[in-house]
């Protein structure tokens, strides 16, 4: 439905992921500029949450750190307008821009992928008041395993409230 609301947390683990606080300490002023960019790119947001998973699954993809940014907003936006933003903002710097399933969740998602040189990908997702985005720190990703990952995560970080 659409009147679902959403709160978004970062437990200590999340998509079979554990969270890393040490390197939480480390990206510290990373994670700060991030959530402020999140705070600018939408609009009526009422708390960014961000939080570092230690990706260790070789079969999920490349293993290293994952930064999760989240957000709660006090306005409903439209999940497609988001996306579509998203999609454009990444297109411009030269990613391809793939639309994909937000799973059981709902709303809509998309992942920006580059295959040339090191292969980086970031994935998001969006609802009427709720958005995340998963950030690698380490090249390899592609879309489809990042976006894997991504709807496991978002299972345990998104609650309906």
């Amino acid at each position: 439905t659409g009147e679902d609301k959403h709160s978004i947390s970062i437990p200590s683990t999340a998509g079979g992921m554990k969270r890393d606080t040490d390197k939480e300490t480390e990206l510290k002023q990373q994670l700060d500029a991030a959530e402020q960019q999140f705070k600018t790119q939408a609009k009526n947001v009422t708390y960014v949450r961000s939080g570092v998973y230690d990706q260790a699954d070789k079969d999920k993809g490349p293993e290293g750190a994952l930064v999760f940014l989240g957000a709660k907003l006090s306005k409903v936006q439209s999940p497609t307008k988001f996306v579509d933003s998203f999609g454009k903002q990444a297109g411009s710097n030269g990613f391809k821009i793939d639309k994909i399933s937000a799973g059981d969740g709902g709303g809509k998602a998309v992942c920006a992928s580059q295959s040339q040189g090191q292969k980086v990908a970031i994935c998001a997702w969006a609802t009427k008041d709720s958005m995340g985005e998963l950030i690698p720190t380490v090249p390899g990703w592609d879309a489809n395993k990042l976006a894997a990952v991504m709807l496991d995560l978002r299972e345990d970080v998104e609650k309906t409230e």
